[in-house]
């Protein structure tokens, strides 16, 4: 009991100090770039239509994780008005993360396994798309609901 109590505690903490963390630009991109690092490690291993099957389900996670994460930094930028240019060795990273992709591509049988993989993270970005396009059109248009 006091160690379930004890873990409790430590983990609440932790929420606590999370929580108060203070999330800008420096961040997202901080995050972005330690998923696409991650996608990039992942997609290297991948040599063959089997190895894409092994690893399916932790590039799901991760390109869901990376869309979480760029719907965030558009939400802030929204929010707070700012915007910021994208530095050189993250643009580098999402090139390499690109050559990748087109690399497996190149697997026979490979691009259905990709596009699943991708799916759930393009799928909340269009959501979040189209959330934000309603809401513009109603600012727009307030009476015609």
């Amino acid at each position: 009991m006091k160690d379930t109590l004890l873990i409790l505690s430590v983990l609440f903490c932790a929420l606590t100090v999370s929580s108060c963390t203070t999330k800008d630009e420096a961040y997202y991109l901080r995050r972005g770039d330690e998923i696409q690092r991650q996608l990039i490690v992942d997609l290297e291993g991948v040599h063959c239509l089997h190895d894409l099957f092994a690893r399916q389900d932790s590039l799901t996670l991760l390109f869901d994780e990376l869309s979480k994460v760029a719907i965030e930094a558009r939400q802030y930028q929204l929010k707070s008005g700012k915007t910021w240019d994208v530095p050189a060795d993250s643009s580098l990273l999402s090139q390499r993360l690109a050559q990748e992709i087109r690399r497996l591509l190149e697997i026979p049988g490979a691009r259905p396994f990709l596009e699943r993989c991708q799916a759930k993270g393009f799928d909340r970005i269009d959501a979040f798309e189209k959330a934000k396009a309603r809401s513009i059109s109603k600012a727009l248009s307030p009476g015609l609901e």
